[in-house]
C-alpha cells in the first residue's frame, strides 16, 4: 500500500477519531529506515490538509498531532511550515475554512487545543511556536481559554498535583477523625465498662455459673473438668460444627421477675437502655468510620478498631442475655429515638420504623436495633448462641433436635390474610402443572438474592493474601451472577434420528447451500442459517432433497418429498421456497466445485464524510445571478469613484523606492587609514622587512661555513610582508562590511516587505503620541498604517488635531487649494472655508464610509519613506570612535611616534658605535658592518614590525565581545524569569547593586554567533558600525525621548475620583490604587470612609461600567487594562483617557456584570465640536484634538420606556452641557461658583500632567410614537455575545457645528452646542428672573471661569436655542415628557434630535488619569545613578507637566533640574514669563532658555545643562542638538525611544547607541533571525544569512519571518539605526545587565592590550640590551613571531574570560575625552612591571650561552671572546650553541609572560584578593603556551648537536624562580594604582552627584 493511499484511508473516514491500525501503520512508516520517511509523510499529510473538506482536515490535524508529539524532525517540519498550517486549520491570513461549517468550528477548536499544548510543551525549544501563538491570539483573536482548560484538565502534572492535594486533604481529614474518635473513645470507655460490669454482676446474681449446667447431679463441680469445659466452650464458639451435648434437663433454671429480684431487673433495664440508646450507636458509628480509614495514616488504627469492635461486641452480647432472662424490651421501642442523659432530644432525628429492616436487605449483618424490632420470646440461657442473627440462613447449619422439640410450633406461621393465601396457592398450583421439573442446584439456591455473604461463620477470617473479611464482606456481583447460572447441554432424544452418536449426542448438520464461488455453505445451525434460511437436506451439489429439519416438532405424517414442477400462474402460490430454489438451480446451474473460486473483494467501509458538493444551479439561479451582477455594476457606476489603493500596489511602491535609494546609506569605517601612527607602523614594518632581506642575503653570501641565520632572516622578512598583506585584506574587508551594514539591513526589511502577505493587526491600545499611525484605505478597508508604509496616492482620514505624515492635499477637485506639509496639523480654521461646499469629496459620509464620519479625507502626494531614507543617509555620516579606541590610539601614537623613533635611533647609534669601536678599531673586521649595524638594528625593531598582524587580533576580539553581548541580550529577552537581587544585598541600601537574572550563556552559542559575524555583514545588530560592546561598556548618559509605551505604560490609569459632597456643599477627592490580589491586579479606593460617598459614586460607576461596553463584550476584567469598544477613535483624534476602558472604576465602586446586564444600549452618540470654544482652549493647552464626548442611551429591563443618557468626555465641553449637578442626595443648580471650583480642579490636573474626564447623565422621557428612526424600540435582544454586541451597536456621529450656517461666527456656532432644553423630569422646569440675576451677580466673583461656561451665558443660550437649533420651537404638549410626539416630528434627522438631547445634562463628577511608569523603571533610574550613568528625559510638555512625570520616575525636581529647550520666540510655547520659567528657584537659577543658548551657557557660565536629568518643551531637532552637545563634552549617549514613531529615527542615528522599544504590547510579530522564514519559493533571496540559527528576540530589527504585520514593518523601518530592540514586556534591567557585561569585556580588553604592548616593548629591550652587550640578538625573528603572534595573543584572549566583578556597576565610567591623561604614571608602572622580566631573560641568555660555548672560560669573558669574534665564520657547534641559548631565553620569557598575565586579571585587585587559578581559560592557555613553547624549542634543537646538559643549575633557577619572586612587585604597583584610581572615582562621583552652578545656593 502506497503512502498516499494509507493517508487517504486514514483521513477520509469522517469519524471523530483515527483508525488505530492505520495510525499504527503510519507510525511504522515514519520509523522505517531510521526515520528518513518523515519528510515524505509530512508532505503527504500537508497535501491532504489542503483538501477543501473540514472533516478531512480534522483527521489530518489529529495525525499531525500524533506525529508532532513523537518526532523532533516532524516538529521542525511543522514549525518551518507553520504559517501555512495555521492558515489551513485556523483560517488565518483571511483564508476561510472549508465546509461543513459545523466541522469547521470543531476544526478550529481542536487546532486551538493542539496549538496550546504544543506551546506549553515545546515553546521553549521552538520559538516560532510562541510567535505563531501570539499571532493567533492577538491578530487573529483566537480564543484559547477553552484550550487552556482542556490542557490543564489533561495535564499529567496538574492531575498528579490535584491528586496529591486531594490525597493529602483526605489523609489529614482521616487523621483528624481518628484523633477525635480516639479522644471520644477514651472518654466514653470507662462509662461503658462500668455499665457492662453492672450488667454482668446482675447476670451473676440471676444465673448460676454455666459449669453447673453440665455437671452430674451426683458429682460435685471440681477443677478437674475445667479443661473439658473450656474445650467445649471453644467448640461451641464455632457454629459450623455439630456438637453433641448431654444436657441434664433437671438442672435447667428458669428465672422470672418477682418482688425479690425486681431491683436487679430495674438496674438491668436502666443500664440496658444506656447500652442500646447511647453506647451501641456511638460504637457502631465509630466502627464504620474507622473501617473507612486508611491503615497508612496511623499504625495503631487496627488496634483502635479492634478495641472498638470488642467493646461493641460486649455491648451487643448483653441484649440477647437480657432477652433470655425474660426482660421486657418493649420499653426500648419508645426510647429508640435517642434517650440520652447528656444530650437533648433535639439533637436526634426521628428514624422510621422500617429503617433497619430496609437496611438489612443490603446483605449486611443486622444491627442491634433490628434485633429489638419486637418482643423476643424467652430462650434458654444455655443456648443463647442459637439466637445469633444470620445463623438460620447458614446452609451448613442444622437445627438441633432438642431445640425443635422445645420450640413451640404455633409460632411458625401467622393467620393473617388467610383468603389471599388460599387464592395465591391456587394460582401457584396451576403454574406448577405447566412448569418444568428441574432438579435442585446452586442456581435455585441463590436465586433472587442480590448479595451473598462471603463469610457466615461469625468469625473474622484473616487471609495472608486476600486480607481480612469483616462482617460486611460479600461476594462480588460477577461471582453472584455465576452462582445463578446453570450449564445445559443439548442432546437429541428423538428416536430414529440420524446422526446420533454413541454417547447419545447428535451432530449438527451443515447448511450446505451453494455459494457463488462454487463452494457450499459450511455454517452449522440448529434450525435456520442466517444467510440461506432453514437447514434442509441437500445433495452433494447443494440442491434441496427434502423438507427442512425441525428440531422442535415431530416429522410430518406424509414425509414423501415433493417433486419439482414448472412454475405457472396457477401453481406459483403453491410453490414453496425450496421449489423456487430448485427451479433457479436448474436454469442457472452453479459452477463446479473444482472450479477455482475467485477471491471476493470486501466492499470498502462506507465513509462518514458529509457531502459538500453543490447541486448544479438551475436556470433560475443563473438568471438571478446575472441580474444581481448587472445591478451591482450599475450601482458601482452610479456611486463615486473608488477610493484608496491595494496592499499589493503599496508594496510595489515601497520596494521600488527602497531598491533605488537604499544604496546611499553607507557608514565610513572607524579606522583612519591616513592616521600618522598607522603610516609609521606600515613604514617600520616595510623597513624592517627590507633590512632583514639585505642582512640575510649578505650573511648567505659571505658566511663561511654557511650560516643558517641568513635563510632565517629572509623567511622572517617574508613573514612580515605576508602579515602586512593579510592584515590589509582583513581591514579592507572589515571596513566594507561595516560600511554596508545599514544597506544590508534595509535590504532585509525590503525582503520582508516583499514576503508580506498583507496581514494587518488592530491597534489594541489607545491613541498614543508614540505610535504614529494613520487611518488609510487599503483594499477597501480602513486600516491603521504606520507613517513609513504610506505611499503616494494613499487616501488617509485625518482628524482635527492630527499632523500630516507628509505632503497631503484635501480630497477636492482642486488639490492645490488646501495642502498640508509634514508635521502641520489639521485645524478647524483651515477647514472653515470648505464647510459650505456642495460636493464634499473630503467628507467620508458622502463617499459611503459612514464609520469614518468626523474625519477629513486627504490624498497623499509623496511617499514618506523617501525623505526618511534621505535623512538617514545624511545624518548617519559619522566616524565617532569609542573610548577604548581613543585610548588605544593614544597608546599607539605614543609607541609609534615617540618610543619607536627613540629606540630606532638608539639602536642605530649603538650598533654603529660598537661596529666602529670594536669591530673596526680593535679587530679591523670591515665585513661585519652589514650584520652588526643593519641586522642587529632590524632585530631590535622586529617586535614593532610584528604588530602589523595585531589589527587582525583586535578585529577578532571585537567580534567576540560583540557576539557575547548579542547572545546575552538574546538570552535575557528569551528568559521569563524575574530580576532578583543577590542574597547578601540589603534592599534598603542606597548603594546596593542592581538586580540581575541568573542565566548561563553557553560558549557554543557565542562561538557560533562569532563565526557568523566574522563571515557576514551584521545587519541584525549593527555591531561594527555602532561599536556595540565598546559603546555599551562606556555609556555615560541614557536618554529617553518618549514616554507612553516606552518608560510608561501604554494605558493611562485612573488616579482620583472627584464627586460632589452633599454634606459640605463641596467636593470629595478619592484616591485610587492598584493592588495585587492573587494573580489579578485590582483597583481599589484607598481612602478611609469612602463608603459614605456611595450615593454620589453609584451613578458615576454606572456610567463607567455601561459606556465602555466591556460587560456586553464579556471583557469586564479586573486584572488587565484594555481599550474601549466604541467608535470614538474612528471619528477623530481623542485623548487616551477617552479610549481607555473604565470598567476597573466600575468594579472598584461595586458594580458587577449582573448589575450592568440589566441595561441595554439603544444608541451610541459620538459628539465632536471642532469649532467650539473648548477646542480652542485645548489647543492653547497644547492638547491637539477636537473637544468631544460620548453619550450612550440605555434602557433598563425593569423600566420599559425609561431611558438614561450617560456621558463622559472633555471637561469643558461636558460642563458646558450641564445646568445642574447631583450631590448624592438631590439635584442642585450648577452655579458659577461650583462651575469654577470644578474647572479649577481640571486646570490643576492639567498642570500635573494628568488627563481629566467629566461625567454627566440625563434621564430621557419621550413619546415613542413620535420616533421615526430605527433602533429606539424596546425589542432589543438581551445577553448578546461579543460579536453580536458589536454588530448590533448603533453608533451615530453628531457634529454640533457642521449643520449650522457657515456665516455664523465661532461663538454663535458654539452656542448651538451649549443651548440646553428644559430641565429633565425631577428638576425645576424653569428659573425665575431673580435666580438669573443672582447668578449674574455671582459671576463677577469667578475670574478664571471661561465666558462660555458662565451660568448667565448658558441660560442666555438656552433662551436663544430656537435661533440655531430648529426653525421653530416645538410645543410641549405632554406633561412630564421631555419630548412629545409633536416635538420629535419637528426634528428632520436623528442627528438633529440627538444634538438637542445631549444638552441640559446633570453633572456627576470628574476622574483624573495619569501615565504610570513601567514596572522596574523607577528602580532602573535609581540604579543608573549608582553605576555613574545619568538618566535624561526629554519631554515635549511644559515645565510643570514634565516635572510631574519626572517626580513619578524618581528624578529630582527642585533646584537646577529642568531646562526648557524651546526658544522664547516660539509662539507655541507662549508664557507670561519672558524666559518661560514660572517657579522661583528656576528663575533664580538663571537657567538657559532654548537649545541655542546651551553652548554659550556651558562656555561662559557653568555646566548645569550637562548635569540635569530633565529637558522640557523639546522637539526632535532640539533633542538631537542636545545629544550632540552631550557628545561634544565627552558623554557616550544611549537613546531609547518608541519603535513606531518615525520622528525618532534621526534621533536614533545621532546617538552613539540606540535602542528601539515596542510601545504597545500586542504588535510583537517581528520574527528576528533567518530560520523563521517559511520554506517557500524565493526564500533563498530573503535576508537569511545564518543557517540553523534561531535568532528570535535577539534584539535585532530584522523582521525575517512569516508572521509579520504592518506594525512590525513600520518598526523595522523606524529602527534602522538601532542596534538593539526591546520587546514591550522586557525589563530595562536587561539593558543594565548587558552594560555590566560590556564593562567587564572592555576592562578585559584594556588589560589584554596592556599585556601585548608591554610584551612588545620588553622584547625590544631584550634585543637592544643584548646588542649593547656585544652579543647577537637574544631572540631570533622566528622566536619573536612565536611570542608576539601566538603566546601573547593566547594569554590576552584568556584574560577575556575573567569572572565578573561584583562592584563593576558601582564604578564611574570614563568620558570620551582626555584619554590616558596620566600617561607618565602608567609609563612608570609599565617600566617597573616589565623591566625585571627583561633582566631575567638577558641573564638566562648569557648564562646559558656561556656554558654552551666551549671556548668561553667564564661569564666575564663572554663579551670579549664571542662578542669580538667574526660571526660570519661561526662553526656548526657555535651556531647550535647560540640557537640553544636563544631557545632558553625564549622559554624563560614565555614563562615570565605567563606570570605577568596572572597579575593582569584585574586592574586594582591583587593576587591575594583574586586567585588567578579561578580563571580556567587562563590555566588552559598558560599550560598550552608553555607546552607549545617547549615543543617549539625542542624542534629547533632537534637536528643540532647543542649540549644542553652543560647549562648550569642557576640558569634554571633564574628562569623559573625569578618571576615568582617578583610577583609582590607587581602587586605593589597595583596597590599604588588602586589608591590613585579610588581617589579619581570619588572625585568623579562627587562631580556626578553635584548640580551646583554659578547661580546655585551654597
Amino acid at each position: 500500500m502506497s503512502l498516499e493511499t494509507l493517508v487517504t484511508e486514514l483521513t477520509e473516514t469522517g469519524l471523530d477519531s483515527l483508525n488505530s491500525d492505520k495510525l499504527r501503520e503510519l507510525k511504522r512508516v515514519c520509523k522505517r529506515d531510521g526515520g528518513i520517511h518523515v519528510v515524505s509523510v509530512f508532505k503527504v499529510l500537508l497535501n491532504a490538509l489542503t483538501k477543501e473538506h473540514a472533516q478531512i482536515r480534522i483527521s489530518c490535524l489529529q495525525a499531525v498531532n500524533e506525529l508532532f508529539r513523537r518526532s523532533h524532525q516532524f516538529r521542525l517540519l511543522v514549525v518551518a511550515e507553520l504559517p501555512h498550517v495555521l492558515a489551513l486549520v485556523f483560517g488565518a491570513y483571511q483564508r476561510p475554512l472549508p465546509r461543513p461549517h459545523e466541522y469547521a468550528a470543531k476544526l478550529k477548536q481542536l487546532a486551538a487545543e493542539f496549538m496550546y499544548a504544543w506551546v506549553e510543551k515545546y515553546g521553549a525549544a521552538y520559538q516560532r511556536l510562541v510567535i505563531g501563538f501570539r499571532f493567533l491570539r492577538y491578530v487573529e483573536r483566537v480564543d484559547f481559554r477553552a484550550a487552556a482548560r482542556a490542557f490543564r484538565r489533561n495535564d499529567p502534572v496538574q492531575i498528579e498535583r490535584l491528586r496529591a492535594i486531594k490525597l493529602e486533604n483526605k489523609n489529614e481529614y482521616m487523621l483528624r477523625s481518628l484523633l477525635a474518635i480516639r479522644a471520644d473513645f477514651l472518654a466514653m470507655r470507662p462509662a461503658v465498662e462500668e455499665a457492662l460490669w453492672m450488667l454482668n454482676s446482675c447476670f451473676a446474681i440471676l444465673i448460676p455459673d454455666i459449669a453447673d449446667l453440665f455437671a452430674d447431679p451426683g458429682h460435685s463441680h471440681t477443677e478437674d473438668n475445667d479443661a473439658d469445659i473450656d474445650e467445649i466452650m471453644a467448640v461451641m464458639a464455632v457454629n459450623r460444627h455439630a456438637v453433641d451435648i448431654d444436657v441434664n434437663p433437671g438442672r435447667i433454671l428458669e428465672t422470672e421477675e418477682d418482688n425479690g429480684n425486681a431491683a436487679v431487673y430495674d438496674v438491668i433495664r436502666d443500664y440496658l437502655r444506656l447500652c442500646v440508646t447511647k453506647y451501641e450507636p456511638q460504637l457502631r458509628a465509630w466502627t464504620e468510620r474507622l473501617t473507612r480509614l486508611d491503615d497508612s495514616i496511623d499504625p495503631e488504627l487496627s488496634t483502635q478498631l479492634e478495641s472498638v469492635r470488642k467493646l461493641r461486641s460486649r455491648v451487643v452480647d448483653v441484649v440477647p442475655k437480657c432477652a433470655d432472662l425474660g426482660v421486657d424490651l418493649s420499653f426500648l421501642q419508645a426510647d429508640s429515638g435517642g434517650l440520652c442523659d447528656d444530650k437533648s432530644e433535639d439533637e436526634f432525628e426521628d428514624v422510621p420504623a422500617d429503617f433497619y429492616k430496609t437496611r438489612n436487605t443490603s446483605g449486611k449483618r443486622p444491627t442491634l436495633s433490628e434485633s429489638l424490632g419486637g418482643h423476643r420470646h424467652k430462650r434458654h440461657a444455655v443456648f443463647s448462641l442459637l439466637g445469633e442473627p444470620g445463623l438460620e440462613s447458614d446452609p451448613t447449619y442444622i437445627r438441633p433436635e432438642l431445640l425443635r422439640k422445645l420450640q413451640p410450633q404455633s409460632q411458625a406461621t401467622q393467620q393473617v390474610g388467610a383468603g389471599d393465601t388460599t387464592r395465591r396457592n391456587s394460582i401457584e398450583d396451576r403454574l406448577r402443572q405447566t412448569a418444568p421439573v428441574v432438579e435442585y442446584g446452586p442456581d435455585l439456591m441463590y436465586w433472587g438474592q442480590d448479595t451473598v455473604d462471603a463469610n457466615t461463620s461469625g468469625l473474622e477470617i484473616r487471609h495472608r493474601f486476600l486480607g481480612s473479611a469483616r462482617e460486611e464482606a460479600t461476594l462480588s456481583g460477577k461471582a453472584t451472577d455465576s452462582l445463578r447460572k446453570r450449564a445445559v447441554y443439548y442432546s437429541d432424544v428423538m428416536a430414529g434420528a440420524s446422526g446420533i452418536q454413541s454417547d447419545g449426542r447428535r451432530e449438527i448438520k451443515a447448511c450446505r447451500a451453494p455459494l457463488k464461488g462454487g463452494r457450499l455453505c459450511p455454517r452449522r445451525d440448529l434450525l435456520k442459517c442466517p444467510l440461506h434460511g432453514p437447514v434442509i437436506d441437500r445433495d452433494e451439489a447443494g440442491r434441496p432433497q427434502g423438507g427442512f429439519i425441525a428440531e422442535d416438532s415431530p416429522p410430518p405424517a406424509d414425509s414423501t418429498p415433493r417433486q419439482s414442477t414448472v412454475a405457472t400462474a396457477e401453481t406459483v402460490n403453491e410453490l414453496e421456497w425450496r421449489d423456487w430454489e430448485a427451479l433457479v438451480n436448474q436454469r442457472n446451474p452453479p459452477p463446479s466445485s473444482q472450479q477455482k473460486a475467485k477471491k471476493k473483494k470486501e466492499p470498502p467501509a462506507k465513509s462518514a464524510l458529509v457531502d459538500i458538493r453543490k447541486n448544479k444551479p438551475v436556470w433560475t439561479f443563473y438568471l438571478w445571478t446575472t441580474l444581481k451582477l448587472y445591478a451591482t455594476m450599475a450601482a458601482q457606476q452610479s456611486q463615486a469613484p473608488s477610493l484608496g489603493i491595494s496592499t499589493a500596489f503599496a508594496k510595489h511602491k515601497l520596494l521600488e523606492l527602497i531598491d533605488t535609494d537604499h544604496a546611499r546609506i553607507v557608514v565610513p569605517f572607524h579606522l583612519d587609514w591616513r592616521a600618522s601612527s598607522l603610516r609609521v607602523l606600515l613604514g617600520v614594518s616595510t623597513t624592517v622587512a627590507l633590512l632583514l632581506v639585505v642582512n640575510g642575503a649578505y650573511v648567505l653570501a659571505q658566511g663561511q661555513p654557511q650560516q643558517s641565520r641568513g635563510i632565517a632572516s629572509i623567511v622572517e622578512a617574508g613573514s612580515i610582508l605576508l602579515s602586512m598583506l593579510g592584515a590589509a585584506w582583513v581591514l579592507s574587508r572589515e571596513s566594507r562590511l561595516e560600511a554596508h551594514e545599514l544597506d544590508k539591513r534595509l535590504g532585509a526589511v525590503a525582503g520582508e516587505i516583499r514576503e508580506w502577505t498583507g496581514t494587518y493587526a488592530d491597534l489594541r491600545t489607545p491613541q498614543l503620541p508614540t505610535v504614529t499611525t494613520y487611518m488609510a484605505l487599503r483594499d477597501g478597508v480602513w486600516r491603521d498604517v504606520p507613517t513609513l508604509l504610506l505611499v503616494k496616492d494613499d487616501v488617509i482620514a485625518l482628524g482635527y488635531g492630527e499632523a500630516a505624515p507628509c505632503k497631503v492635499a484635501l480630497r477636492t477637485s482642486e488639490l492645490a487649494e488646501l495642502v498640508l506639509t509634514r508635521g502641520q496639523a489639521l485645524t478647524p480654521e483651515s477647514m472653515r472655508s470648505w464647510l459650505g461646499q456642495t460636493c464634499r469629496l473630503w467628507d467620508p459620509q458622502t463617499t459611503g464610509h459612514h464609520t469614518m464620519a468626523g474625519r477629513v479625507l486627504f490624498l497623499v502626494l509623496d511617499t514618506p519613506l523617501r525623505s526618511h531614507l534621505e535623512q538617514i543617509a545624511r545624518h548617519h555620516q559619522r566616524t565617532d570612535k569609542s573610548v577604548l579606541q581613543n585610548q588605544l590610539c593614544v597608546v599607539v601614537r605614543l609607541v609609534m611616534l615617540r618610543i619607536l623613533p627613540a629606540v630606532a635611533l638608539a639602536a642605530v647609534v649603538a650598533n654603529a658605535v660598537i661596529y666602529g669601536v670594536v669591530d673596526v678599531g680593535q679587530r679591523s673586521q670591515h665585513r661585519m658592518a652589514v650584520e652588526a649595524v643593519i641586522g642587529k638594528t632590524a632585530y631590535v625593531l622586529f617586535p614593532f614590525a610584528c604588530t602589523a598582524l595585531w589589527p587582525v587580533y583586535w578585529i577578532a576580539v571585537r567580534i567576540f565581545t560583540n557576539a557575547c553581548e548579542v547572545v546575552l541580550f538574546d538570552t535575557l529577552q528569551r528568559s521569563k524569569t524575574e530580576y532578583e537581587d543577590m542574597e547578601d544585598i540589603d534592599e534598603f541600601d542606597v548603594e546596593a547593586l542592581p538586580p540581575t537574572k541568573d542565566i548561563t550563556v553557553g560558549i557554543g552559542a557565542i562561538l557560533e554567533r562569532m563565526r557568523w559575524l566574522w563571515m557576514n555583514c551584521d545587519y541584525r545588530n549593527l555591531s561594527r558600525s555602532s561599536n556595540l560592546s565598546e559603546t555599551l561598556g562606556n555609556i555615560t548618559v541614557i536618554c529617553s525621548i518618549d514616554k507612553e509605551g516606552t518608560i510608561a505604560e501604554p494605558f493611562c490609569t485612573p488616579e482620583q475620583i472627584v464627586v460632589p459632597d452633599a454634606d459640605e456643599e463641596d467636593y470629595a477627592i478619592l484616591d485610587l490604587a492598584e493592588q495585587q490580589v492573587g494573580s489579578d491586579l485590582r483597583t481599589f479606593i484607598i481612602d478611609e470612609g469612602w463608603e459614605k460617598y456611595l450615593p454620589s459614586l453609584r451613578p458615576l460607576g454606572l456610567n463607567c461600567g455601561l459606556n465602555t461596553l466591556a460587560h456586553r463584550l464579556g471583557k469586564l476584567r479586573i486584572d488587565t487594562t484594555h481599550k474601549r469598544h466604541n467608535c470614538m477613535r474612528q471619528r477623530g483624534k481623542i485623548l487616551s483617557s477617552q479610549d481607555t476602558c473604565l470598567c476597573k472604576i466600575s468594579r472598584a465602586i461595586g458594580f458587577t456584570n449582573d448589575d450592568l446586564s440589566r441595561f441595554h444600549m439603544l444608541k451610541e452618540v459620538d459628539v465632536f465640536a471642532p469649532f467650539h470654544k473648548a477646542t480652542e482652549l485645548l489647543n492653547r493647552k497644547d492638547i491637539c484634538c477636537a473637544a468631544s464626548f460620548t453619550s450612550a442611551v440605555f434602557q433598563a429591563e425593569d423600566g420599559p420606556g425609561q431611558l438614561q443618557m450617560l456621558t463622559d468626555g472633555n471637561v469643558e465641553l461636558v460642563l458646558g452641557m450641564c445646568l445642574d449637578y447631583f450631590d448624592g442626595s438631590e439635584i442642585r443648580p450648577l452655579s458659577d461658583r461650583t462651575m469654577a471650583m470644578y474647572y479649577g480642579l481640571y486646570l490643576n490636573a492639567l498642570q500635573q500632567d494628568l488627563q481629566c474626564l467629566a461625567f454627566a447623565y440625563r434621564p430621557l422621557s419621550l413619546d415613542a410614537r413620535g420616533l421615526k428612526w430605527p433602533g429606539w424600540g424596546s425589542a432589543e435582544q438581551p445577553g448578546l455575545g461579543a460579536q453580536s454586541a458589536k454588530a448590533n451597536r448603533q453608533s451615530i456621529y453628531v457634529d454640533i457645528t457642521l449643520e449650522s450656517p457657515v456665516h455664523e461666527p465661532p461663538r454663535q456656532l458654539a452656542a448651538v452646542v451649549q443651548a440646553p432644553s428644559e430641565l429633565a423630569g425631577g428638576r425645576d422646569a424653569g428659573r425665575s428672573e431673580a435666580d438669573e440675576g443672582d447668578a449674574l451677580a455671582d459671576q463677577g466673583s469667578v475670574v478664571d471661569l471661561p465666558e462660555h461656561l458662565a451660568e448667565a451665558a448658558r441660560l442666555a443660550l438656552l433662551r436663544s436655542k430656537s435661533r440655531f437649533s430648529q426653525p421653530t420651537m416645538p410645543d410641549r404638549e405632554g406633561g412630564g415628557l421631555d419630548y412629545t410626539s409633536s416635538d420629535l416630528r419637528q426634528f428632520a434627522t436623528e442627528q438633529a434630535f440627538l444634538r438637542d438631547a445631549v444638552t441640559e445634562q446633570i453633572f456627576l463628577g470628574l476622574v483624573t488619569f495619569a501615565y504610570d511608569p513601567k514596572v522596574d523603571v523607577c528602580d532602573f533610574v535609581e540604579d543608573l545613578s549608582i553605576a555613574g550613568i545619568r538618566f535624561v528625559y526629554f519631554s515635549k510638555a511644559k515645565g510643570r507637566q514634565s516635572k510631574s512625570f519626572a517626580e513619578r520616575l524618581g528624578l529630582e525636581t527642585d533646584w537646577n533640574t529642568c531646562i526648557l529647550l524651546s526658544s522664547v520666540a516660539d509662539s507655541s510655547y507662549d508664557d507670561s514669563v519672558d524666559d518661560g520659567y514660572v517657579e522661583d528657584h528656576d528663575i533664580k537659577a538663571q537657567l538657559p532658555r532654548g537649545i541655542e543658548s546651551i553652548r554659550s551657557h556651558l562656555k561662559e557660565v557653568d555646566d548645569i545643562p550637562l548635569q540635569i536629568s530633565l529637558f522640557a518643551e523639546c522637539t526632535p531637532d532640539s533633542t538631537r542638538e542636545m545629544i550632540n552637545i552631550f557628545q561634544e563634552n565627552g558623554d557616550i549617549v544611549c537613546c531609547i525611544g518608541s519603535a513606531l514613531k518615525d520622528a525618532n529615527t534621526l534621533t536614533f542615528a545621532a546617538a552613539d547607541l540606540a535602542v528601539g522599544i515596542e510601545p504597545i504590547p500586542h504588535f510583537n510579530w517581528i520574527a528576528h533571525g533567518s530560520t523563521q522564514a517559511v520554506a517557500e519559493a524565493g526564500a533563498a533571496t530573503r535576508s537569511a544569512a545564518l543557517s540553523g540559527h534561531d535568532g528570535a528576540n535577539d534584539g535585532s530589527i530584522s523582521t525575517s519571518g512569516a508572521l509579520v504585520t504592518q506594525y512590525a514593518l513600520g518598526a523595522a523601518l523606524t529602527c534602522i539605526p538601532c542596534p538593539l530592540f526591546l520587546q514591550h514586556d522586557t525589563s530595562l534591567y536587561t539593558l543594565m545587565q548587558v552594560i555590566s557585561e560590556a564593562r567587564r569585556l572592555v576592562g578585559c580588553i584594556q588589560q589584554s592590550a596592556a599585556l601585548l604592548v608591554a610584551s612588545c616593548l620588553a622584547l625590544v629591550l631584550v634585543n637592544l640590551v643584548s646588542a649593547l652587550c656585544l652579543l647577537p640578538p637574544a631572540l631570533t625573528g622566528f622566536m619573536l613571531l612565536w611570542v608576539l603572534w601566538v603566546v601573547v595573543p593566547l594569554l590576552g584572549t584568556a584574560l577575556l574570560f575573567v569572572p565578573h566583578d561584583e562592584n563593576i556597576m558601582s564604578t564611574m565610567p570614563l568620558k570620551n575625552q582626555d584619554h590616558v591623561g596620566d600617561m607618565p604614571r602608567f609609563a612608570v608602572y609599565a617600566l617597573i612591571r616589565m623591566l625585571p622580566p627583561v633582566v631575567l631573560t638577558i641573564l638566562v641568555y648569557v648564562t646559558a650561552l656561556e656554558k654552551l660555548l666551549a671556548d668561553v672560560p667564564h661569564l666575564g669573558r663572554l663579551a670579549g671572546v664571542f662578542g669580538r669574534a667574526d660571526w660570519l665564520v661561526l662553526d656548526r657547534e657555535q651556531q647550535w650553541a647560540l640557537l640553544a641559548a636563544q631557545a632558553f631565553a625564549m622559554v624563560a620569557f614565555v614563562f615570565h609572560a605567563v606570570c605577568v598575565s596572572s597579575t593582569l586579571m584585574y586592574r586594582t585587585r591583587s593576587c591575594l584578593e583574586y586567585v588567578p587559578f579561578r580563571n580556567l581559560a587562563w590555566i588552559a592557555a598558560s599550560a598550552l603556551c608553555l607546552l607549545l613553547t617547549c615543543v617549539f624549542a625542542a624542534l629547533l634543537l632537534a637536528f643540532g648537536d647543542a649540549r644542553i646538559g652543560r647549562v648550569a643549575w642557576y640558569t634554571y633557577l633564574i628562569a623559573f624562580a625569578g618571576p615568582l619572586a617578583l610577583l609582590p612587585l607587581q602587586d605593589m604597583c597595583k596597590l599604588h594604582d588602586k589608591k590613585r584610581w579610588t581617589r579619581l572615582q570619588k572625585l568623579a562621583k562627587l562631580e556626578f552627584k553635584t548640580k551646583l552652578g554659578q547661580h546655585s545656593p551654597l
